[in-house]
């Protein structure tokens, strides 16, 4: 019994005396005795780095541009998201900063050039009544705001005889309509003159509707495959009426128009 109390007593002495030396390095700092730097100390820090300060870029400016990418709808989110891990990033040179701005823009260039979307091209003219243009153009917006990819491009069958009072007249036009009509009609007026539209169509009397889809920012015939067209004064949500009894498809694009009562 005495034998066991006596080796348990060694093996507590030994590990406390190992304990001891193995913790011999270890020190409790007093925090109090921390130097903050001060203004000096700080300029000097600075001076230092001053070669690295001067290749800083401003980061501001890439997140801009960041955001206006964004604000393309048909962007690549992926490129985006990695993009956004620049955020913030004030260490970037200026060489870095130039170099992801390249990249940025002409990653917008390329997705601008290869985004497919659906158009809707209305043949028109100097004749045909703003009332009818004008509900071509709030039905597209309507689409829109209903998640719907697609554009729309307005073409003269001729040039008016006083061009500049057709536009002028089109704006004023436009200023009367009322704040709803003006949010669905948006940016989607524009105008055109390209008598190969008439020509590639066959069409020598307006007003007249087409519906297809492309690749680019216009409806250019190589680029497109246009699929329904309809001649004479109709609505677009008679348009995708009759689209929709062969293809159900565009059943929703019609029930989006006729709920908004168009």
């Amino acid at each position: 019994m005495n034998f066991k109390v006596k080796r348990i007593g060694k093996i507590i002495f030994y590990g406390i005396m190992f304990s001891t030396l193995l913790n011999a390095d270890l020190k409790i700092e007093d925090l109090k005795k921390f130097n903050i730097p001060t203004k000096a100390d700080m300029i000097k820090i600075k001076n230092k780095y001053s070669e690295l300060n001067k290749n800083i870029a401003d980061v501001s400016k890439f997140e801009s541009l960041l955001d206006k990418s964004a604000e393309l709808k048909d962007i690549d989110k992926r490129l985006i998201e990695s993009l956004k891990t620049y955020r913030g990033n004030s260490y970037m040179t200026k060489k870095e900063y130039a170099g992801l701005v390249n990249k940025v823009l002409e990653a917008r260039k390329i997705v601008k050039r290869e985004m497919v979307s659906e158009y809707i091209i209305y043949l028109t003219s100097e004749s045909v009544p703003d009332s009818a243009h004008i509900d071509i153009l709030h039905s597209v917006g309507i689409l829109q705001a209903n998640g719907v990819r697609i554009k729309t491009k307005q073409y003269l069958i001729g040039i008016p005889k006083d061009f500049k009072k057709f536009m002028f007249d089109k704006r004023d036009y436009l200023m009367t309509l009322t704040d709803k009509e003006k949010r669905y009609v948006g940016d989607n007026f524009a105008v055109k003159i390209d008598p190969r539209m008439f020509e590639n169509f066959k069409v020598t009397k307006v007003p007249a509707i087409i519906y297809g889809v492309c690749k680019g920012l216009n409806p250019v015939k190589e680029h497109c495959h246009f699929k329904y067209m309809i001649r004479g004064d109709a609505s677009l949500a008679t348009f995708f009426e009759k689209i929709s009894d062969e293809d159900p498809r565009y059943k929703r694009y019609f029930e989006y128009l006729r709920s908004n009562k168009l």
